[in-house]
C-alpha cells in the first residue's frame, strides 16, 4: 500500500498481517513501504476486508502514496502504470510500455 505517515496496522480479514512503527523501524517508520505476506487460507473467494489502523504522530499523515490492495508477488503497484496491457483496460491510462 506505499508509505503510511506514520504508523500503521494491518489486517486482513481479521488477521494481522503487519505493522510499521517507531518499534519495528525507528529512522524511516513514516516512509517505509509496506508490503506485507498474506498467510495461507486468509484469503478467500469473492470479496475479503483489508483494515489499516493509522496513528499519525505529527503533522499530516494517512496513506500517502499507492493505493491499497492485494497485489501477486512482483506485479507494478503502482495503478497508474503497468508493465504489459490489460485486455479491456482504460485507454486514457498511462503506460510504461
Amino acid at each position: 500500500m506505499g508509505a503510511v505517515d506514520d504508523e500503521d496496522w494491518t489486517w486482513i480479514n481479521g488477521t494481522l498481517v503487519g505493522h510499521i512503527g517507531q518499534d519495528t523501524n525507528p529512522n524511516d517508520y513514516w516512509s517505509a513501504f509496506r508490503n506485507y505476506k498474506i498467510p495461507p487460507g486468509r484469503l478467500h473467494p469473492g470479496k475479503n476486508v483489508i483494515a489499516v489502523k493509522v496513528n499519525n504522530l505529527r503533522q499530516d499523515g494517512g496513506i500517502m502514496t499507492a493505493p491499497v490492495g492485494i497485489y501477486e508477488p512482483g506485479r507494478w503497484l503502482n495503478a497508474w502504470y503497468l508493465d504489459e496491457p490489460e485486455a479491456l483496460d482504460d485507454p486514457y491510462r498511462y503506460n510504461r510500455w
